[in-house]
């Protein structure tokens, strides 16, 4: 993870820690006014949101993300290693015959799939 992965994601944790606490505290005021902004009409009063609840809400889906995050992180590293593990693929040699006077290439259907399973990968057929 880079550096600044990191730094997000350890600031993630200590603001799901500070929603957490926020929504089991007892506050005096236990709504907000959501606004939007309406340009140069100024803002209007859309709803009133309980602190709590949405501050249980954030810490819920801070977690979530952080948790989908180390979940893809550790995909990432198993795909990565069965990646290393694969034997490079060693063609057999080709010959070539000729058609309408040309040389055409040509490799055994057989012996190139055989190659690809030997090296550790699935051949399908169609």
């Amino acid at each position: 993870m880079t550096d600044k992965l990191e730094a997000l994601r350890l600031e993630a944790e200590t603001l799901s820690g500070l929603m957490m606490q926020l929504a089991e505290n007892e506050i005096d005021s236990d709504s907000f006014a959501v606004m939007s902004d309406l340009g140069e009409n100024g803002t209007e009063h859309e709803c009133d949101l309980p602190i709590t609840e949405t501050a249980l809400r954030a810490s819920a889906v801070i977690d979530q993300l952080l948790a989908a995050l180390e979940e893809k992180d550790q995909r990432i590293a198993e795909l990565q290693q069965r990646l290393q593990q694969h034997k490079p693929i060693k063609l057999p040699a080709e010959f070539f015959i000729k058609v309408s006077g040309q040389a055409v290439s040509v490799m055994g259907t057989a012996a190139v799939m055989h190659r690809i399973r030997s090296a550790g990968h699935k051949v399908e057929v169609e």
